[in-house]
């Protein structure tokens, strides 16, 4: 699955934080911020010259991934440099804040099966970010396009970009005679939403 080139990224900027000694807490979130800010900035270089589509999007998270694989492994050979001892940032939790841990974690991966499982069908995904993606997709570009939904076009809508770079390697597969969903569910969903980019396209008139 592609979805694993977004995710190997995220790692890697993971390892390379911990590599250069910054502590498990400020290495995740500053890989989280560099990742989401990956995801804005291709987005809007692929959107440019239409190319957003499955291939460059894949292509753009794989050479991510092997720039920081490299760079992870020249780290990794350098030879180690003398340095100070430092105090150890590793603290024993309270018993309390692991449960909560725990719960938190739990919670998650809840959430993420359900997300994996179930298609969005509540209003908000049908009329909102469903629709703001499949443009998208169909346009190949993050363009303004006819739709009777001011949102879409003046929201801010990094949410709806981490979005389409999942919804590019896991929702289409890609056949000989073009674009096709992957599932059932997936596919009655995106014909309804099909629906809708036909009826905001009747604005455009003859």
């Amino acid at each position: 699955m592609l979805l694993i080139l977004p995710a190997g990224a995220f790692l890697f900027f993971l390892l390379l934080l911990r590599e250069h000694g910054i502590d498990w807490r400020r290495s995740a979130l500053a890989a989280a911020v560099f990742w989401g800010a990956c995801v804005a900035l291709s987005t809007e270089a692929l959107s440019a010259p239409f190319l957003l589509s499955r291939g460059p999007v894949a292509a753009f998270w794989l050479a991510a991934c092997i720039a920081s694989a490299i760079y992870w492994t020249i780290l990794k050979r350098r030879p180690p440099h003398r340095s100070p001892p430092k105090e150890s940032s590793d603290e024993v939790l309270p018993s309390a804040v692991r449960k909560l841990l725990v719960a938190a974690g739990a919670a998650v991966f809840l959430v993420g099966i359900d997300a994996v499982v179930a298609p969005p069908s509540t209003w908000d995904a049908m009329l909102y970010h469903l629709p703001r993606v499949t443009m998208w997709i169909s346009n190949h570009s993050i363009r303004f396009y006819p739709t009777p939904d001011l949102c879409q076009l003046i929201y801010a809508p990094w949410a709806e970009y981490a979005m389409l770079h999942t919804c590019l390697p896991s929702v289409f597969r890609w056949w000989r005679r073009g674009w096709e969903p992957a599932s059932e569910a997936r596919h009655s969903l995106l014909w309804s939403a099909q629906r809708y980019r036909r009826g905001c396209l009747k604005l455009r008139g003859p």
